[in-house]
């Protein structure tokens, strides 16, 4: 659907993509966050960064690009977890504390084997400009079983976490609809104590409700919920989901013909919700470069483009795409993820080797 709304429109930066994304979703509501840009919502998150463009290293410092023996791989390791797990990624005896640790492993091994590997244990690690991803997203939409509602008629219910749900929900937020945001008791959106003022800026006037995940009375309260939201927004793996019967499937034989016909379910994943790539962990970043999204460093190599430049990606385009829907009457499925968010923006580039594909700027920040 994206696609088809661009048409040949051509950008010279990723910057001026997200100025004309913004500026779709103003054709709704012309006073939609004035006095900011589209390319403001890339890089507002660095306010509370300690940014310095680095080749190889991401802006929040968590994801790196390495030399294997057959060319570069990623590894984004924002969560003590992964580093925990790198012995039995890379078959070391002994733990690896350190970035230069992980080089000295990662240096003399293929990395294919060790990407599939990495997919098997969750971690997000991927190869840039990655040929053998080629996901293809599967939208299942169909004409809603009722008339087109204003956005102050809309219930949104987001259990996404981070950055692209939380922007998507902010967006509709401010078009009108009402947003609930949900969080676990027991693990709350890491967003809210890594980078704080920029959580607020994303979550201020939603709802919050707080579920314990292992209290079955409270999971019923939700799947309810969840029956009656006008949009859903979801962030995690579809496992994850089943395993809690809050996926649609099982939300589907809870409702009635009209509740289904009437919800929009926006899946957000990092590359897709169906076949093997259901299952594969990634964050903005990792994904960004698995699409091809990167720069060319001075020294030849690669560094990274903007701030986890996937997640903004997929909330812009996400919101648009939702309002789409919302203007055709179109319900049901949504398969977006960081991937396709950033396969469709660099399509729309007019790629030139010696310019970034989003220039650093100095943002109108709301932190």
């Amino acid at each position: 659907m994206l696609s088809e709304l661009m048409g040949d429109t051509r950008f010279p930066t990723l910057n001026d993509f997200a100025d004309s994304m913004l500026d779709q979703l103003r054709e709704s509501d012309p006073n939609l966050l004035s006095n900011v840009l589209g390319s403001d919502l890339l890089w507002e998150r660095l306010a509370e960064l300690d940014f310095a463009l680095e080749p190889g290293i991401s802006s929040n410092k968590s994801c790196r690009l390495m030399s294997a023996q057959d060319g570069p791989l990623v590894f984004n390791l924002a969560r003590e977890e992964d580093w925990s797990l790198l012995p039995a990624l890379l078959e070391a005896e002994s733990p690896c504390l350190s970035w230069s640790d992980l080089e000295s492993l990662v240096q003399n091994r293929s990395r294919r084997p060790l990407l599939e590997r990495a997919r098997l244990m969750g971690l997000p690690v991927s190869i840039p400009f990655d040929a053998e991803v080629s996901v293809k997203w599967r939208d299942e939409l169909f004409t809603a079983g009722g008339k087109n509602n204003s956005p102050e008629d809309l219930k949104v219910l987001d259990l996404s976490s981070l950055w692209a749900g939380p922007l998507c929900s902010h967006l509709l937020l401010n078009l009108g609809c009402k947003v609930v945001k949900v969080e676990s008791r027991n693990r709350r959106d890491i967003s809210g104590y890594a980078t704080p003022r920029f959580f607020s800026v994303l979550n201020r006037d939603k709802e919050l409700l707080v579920v314990d995940f292992q209290n079955e009375d409270e999971l019923e309260v939700l799947r309810q919920m969840i029956c009656d939201a006008d949009i859903v927004i979801e962030g995690s793996r579809p496992r994850a989901f089943e395993a809690l019967r809050i996926d649609r499937l099982s939300i589907r034989s809870l409702q009635t013909r009209k509740q289904h016909h009437n919800q929009l379910w926006l899946s957000l994943t990092a590359y897709g919700r169906f076949d093997a790539a259901a299952d594969w962990v990634g964050f903005g970043d990792d994904v960004a470069a698995s699409a091809g999204l990167l720069d060319r460093s001075p020294d030849g190599g690669y560094r990274f483009v903007g701030d986890a430049i996937a997640d903004p990606l997929a909330g812009l385009q996400a919101a648009v795409t939702v309002k789409e829907c919302l203007l055709q009457n179109l319900r049901g499925l949504l398969d977006f993820s960081l991937f396709r968010a950033a396969v469709v923006a660099l399509e729309t580039v007019e790629r030139r080797d010696d310019s970034s594909l989003a220039p650093p700027k100095k943002v109108r920040t709301r932190c």
